[in-house]
């Protein structure tokens, strides 16, 4: 249930509204809920607080809409205050339309002292409502716009990111990325080829959306791979009568002399019909990042992206579609690619690149190009004594071009020498303009759920879906075969509320079918080979509030995942992370059990969340890396890694803590500390090392012009990975680092448009450093100090 604090009061002759969004059953603030005045563009966003502010309510009746993730739409109306400053308790019953009185009630008792209260039943979640889940709303993403999708969610504790180079991120929760992390995006499992540590997600945070992460095994509604969380993106609240509105964005970067502008326009009642239409495009370019001493020469990008997402009908009969593109070129560290052995041995001990260009917005090879286009669409039915029906289609197809910095040596074609060479120069720069290698995933989704109530307590879900994907692959490098995948299962999830005592409990079961065509060597045929993988995955979960201020949750589940087709049949050279993979047809599935539990703690003036898990691993499988063995091409000499399982543990804390100091300031703290080892003790690689990042943050509801003004200072420190095996990879991991940053913004009153103004600064002391889980650790320092301005303003 949801529930609302509203406070109302005058000042300089305008009327402002200020309330608190909460759980009415544990008290919990919710973060990320939509509370807007029907019919017009004011609104607001919850912060980490629950709070939320509305500007300019004048009128003497006004109806507002509350939304947020995973419950169904509630209406309230606010009557013209009596007084300056009151509250007022309302409760609700099963009726979606609440009257709130604002103010004094002439008639009746003293309401001041009183909480007005709105509640609502819980549809549907991203995981287990006993389960760890955080929103990134968009005032957030604003707040941090301009930044990967990956990097937007480092503001959540346990989630940090594995980068290559400065241009591409993915995301990791708790200790786990890559096949082990679902993203839903727009209502169905994102598919690109997310096995690469250098395959960032293909979704621009520029879209106007809200970011869901459930942190642990979600893979009871999510299938496999969902061992370690799900990131959830979808679109923001899309009112079907909506008039017509929009917003215009621009951000600019000092580090890589980015420019990224970007804009939507939405508008309802089409054709006088519950009917309404969001168009919005984004794009950005970006010149060579710099290190504080040098610059990172071939690491410029440049990207767009752009879609339509329209919604109709209502409640009971209705649904959305959408469909977007999303384009980029990345280019990829020169210094990475290096000729030979004893060139890469003395790039490692050097630790700079040996040349320091000027900057440059040119993009050469090595490089990626890469196309995403996605349609989904959701049709729901509401059923008296039933449940809402839900039928859910997706498509989705994946085009990633790698190029090579060197390619094979072509000779050339001529009666004499000099005609030989020139062609064997323009031979060799038509090669270099083709994709060494280039791969083309096509996805097709089908899911149907019910969602349902049985009583009063107890509510929950059952699904089945569907899924066909193909790979074809060209180009000269054979990293991965081309291959058929066809996977189907079903699902039930309950929850149910006992006393004060929530429980949840899932089970699923799912069969994947996996065709590999293999090349023969020496030979132009080709082999099938057959693989067939089933199992179940498993969860419950419990949640108790234990005092008014303390609420306690636990679960324990176990999933698992299907071997990748990468992590079976790689053999080749990985041109966006510049090393030489090699599969292992043996492997088996994958699977974990994992159990973790997490204390609230909500006061007045304190909010803290503190998780413990623990996760074992059986056939954890890993890329294990030969230093002794680096791999010599054509193409030059690059590290080399094998593809290996072993039994293994995955355990760690997360916490955050913030607490008002006064009405205007807030001190928090946040950090992670995980710990990976195989069952034997030994270290596994890629493990995120300890972090803790410490912030002082004063916000002001109105300073002078400016609306929501607030100023943010923090200090993020990350220790060394000490957590390693001597002469287990090609350098041993960097030192640790301090990082200061600051950023500032405010709404400002412009022709009577709200428009956002914001200054960042990440590594304000432009402070040398190499991340561990920096792919590119082994050749340079991570970009240096970075200034960013932010604009947005919205139009109705």
């Amino acid at each position: 249930m949801i529930s609302i604090l509203l406070l109302s009061f005058f000042a300089m002759g305008e009327s402002h509204v200020h309330g608190v969004v909460r759980d009415s059953a544990s008290r919990e603030p919710l973060v990320g809920a939509v509370v807007q005045v029907v019919g017009t563009k004011i609104g607001s966003v919850t912060d980490h607080h629950g709070a939320f502010h509305l500007h300019d309510v004048t009128t003497d009746t006004t109806l507002i809409d509350v939304r947020y993730v995973g419950y169904a739409i509630k209406r309230a109306t606010l009557f013209a205050p009596y007084t300056n400053s009151v509250e007022v308790l309302l409760g609700m019953g099963e009726s979606n339309n609440a009257r709130v009185l604002k103010g004094r009630n002439p008639d009746g008792p003293d309401l001041q002292t009183q909480p007005v209260i709105v509640t609502a039943d819980v549809l549907s979640s991203a995981g287990m409502h006993t389960q760890s889940q955080t929103v990134l709303t968009e005032t957030e993403l604003r707040e941090n716009s301009g930044q990967n999708f990956s990097a937007a969610l480092t503001e959540i504790p346990g989630v940090t990111t594995i980068q290559t180079g400065p241009t591409v991120q993915k995301p990791i929760i708790r200790g786990q990325s890559g096949n082990r992390i679902v993203i839903n995006n727009n209502g169905i499992n994102q598919e690109g080829q997310q096995w690469g540590t250098e395959h960032a997600p293909e979704i621009d945070p520029f879209t106007p959306m809200r970011i869901q992460v459930v942190k642990g095994a979600a893979g009871v509604v999510y299938g496999p791979n969902a061992l370690g969380g799900i990131i959830r993106s979808e679109p923001s609240p899309l009112d079907v009568y909506e008039k017509l509105s929009g917003e215009a964005s621009v951000n600019l970067f000092t580090n890589n002399q980015q420019g990224a502008v970007g804009g939507y326009v939405q508008t309802g009642g089409v054709l006088g019909k519950p009917l309404a239409i969001r168009v919005y495009a984004n794009a950005r370019r970006a010149g060579s990042s710099s290190a504080p001493e040098y610059s990172l020469q071939n690491t410029a990008f440049g990207s767009w992206s752009g879609g339509l997402y329209t919604t109709f009908g209502n409640n009971d009969l209705g649904g959305w579609a959408t469909l977007s593109e999303f384009q980029t070129t990345l280019g990829i560290f020169s210094g990475s690619h290096i000729g030979n052995p004893a060139d890469m041995q003395r790039a490692i001990e050097r630790g700079n690149p040996v040349t320091n260009p000027e900057f440059s917005y040119d993009i050469s090879n090595p490089k990626q190009e890469v196309q995403h286009t996605m349609f989904s669409g959701q049709f729901h039915n509401y059923i008296k004594n039933f449940g809402t029906l839900s039928v859910t289609y997706g498509w989705q197809r994946n085009n990633r071009s790698e190029y090579d910095a060197h390619n094979l040596r072509i000779i050339g074609r001529g009666d004499n020498p000099d005609e030989r060479a020139a062609d064997s120069i323009a031979r060799l720069n038509n090669a270099l303009q083709t994709p060494a290698m280039n791969l083309v995933l096509v996805t097709y989704s089908l899911e149907a759920k019910l969602e349902h109530r049985l009583n009063d307590v107890t509510s929950g879900s059952i699904g089945v879906n569907a899924l066909r994907q193909s790979n074809s692959r060209g180009g000269s490098v054979a990293l991965i075969p081309d291959y058929l995948l066809y996977g189907v299962g079903g699902y039930v999830l309950e929850n149910s509320m006992i006393r004060n005592v929530q429980l949840s409990a899932g089970l699923r079961y799912d069969v994947r079918w996996l065709d590999a065509r293999l090349d023969v060597l020496g030979s132009t045929q080709q082999t099938i080979k057959n693989n067939l993988y089933t199992s179940f995955s498993g969860a419950l979960g419990a949640q108790t509030q234990l005092t008014d201020n303390l609420r306690l949750s636990a679960n324990v589940g176990s999933a698992w995942r299907p071997p990748q087709v990468n992590e079976l049949y790689s053999n080749g050279l990985h041109h966006g992370v510049a090393t030489y993979e090699i599969g292992n047809a043996e492997l088996q599935a994958e699977r974990n059990i994992n159990a973790d539990v997490t204390l609230h703690i909500n006061t007045s003036d304190v909010q803290c969340e503190v998780s413990g898990y623990a996760t074992k691993y059986f056939g954890y499988i890993y890329t294990k890396p030969l230093p002794n063995n680096p791999t010599t091409t054509v193409r030059g000499t690059f590290p080399t890694y094998v593809y290996t399982s072993n039994n293994a543990w995955i355990n760690g804390v997360d916490f955050s803590a913030t607490a008002e100091l006064t009405t205007v300031i807030s001190v928090s703290a946040k950090g992670s500390v995980v710990r990976g080892t195989t069952t034997e003790g030994i270290p596994l690689p890629l493990i995120p090392a300890d972090r803790l990042r410490l912030s002082v943050h004063a916000h002001a509801h109105d300073v002078w012009l400016a609306h929501d003004a607030y100023v943010e200072v923090g200090v993020s420190g990350v220790r060394r990975q000490d957590q390693y095996l001597d002469s287990s990879d090609y350098a041993p991991p960097p030192p640790g680092y301090i990082l200061t940053d600051l950023k500032f913004g405010a709404t400002i009153d412009v022709f009577d448009k709200p428009v956002f103004v914001g200054l960042s600064c990440s590594n304000l002391f432009n402070h040398r450093y190499r991340d561990y889980l920096n792919r590119f650790r082994y050749f340079a320092d991570d970009a240096g100090r970075n200034f960013t301005i932010r604009f947005s303003v919205p139009f109705h």
